[in-house]
């Protein structure tokens, strides 16, 4: 029991560890679209932490998974 107990608090602690992360990640997304975009647009409005946390996982979906090499049909 006590190492089921361990592990259970390691995973939260790597959880954490990847939620803090992501949102610290997410900050030079909301500077670049507060400080360069907002200004340069007409109509477009400055975004928190969360919404610049949600463009970074928007665009890692579908930039990153795009190209895997396990979505390319081998043809040989």
């Amino acid at each position: 029991m006590k190492n089921l107990t361990e592990a259970f608090l390691i995973f939260i602690a790597g959880m954490l560890l990847i939620a803090i992360i992501a949102v610290v990640m997410s900050y030079p997304i909301m500077w670049l679209w507060n400080a360069c975009l907002v200004p340069a647009v007409d109509g477009v409005n400055e975004i928190t932490v969360l919404q610049a946390l949600g463009l970074n996982v928007l665009v890692s979906i579908m930039f990153v998974y795009k190209g895997r090499p396990a979505d390319k049909k081998n043809n040989d």
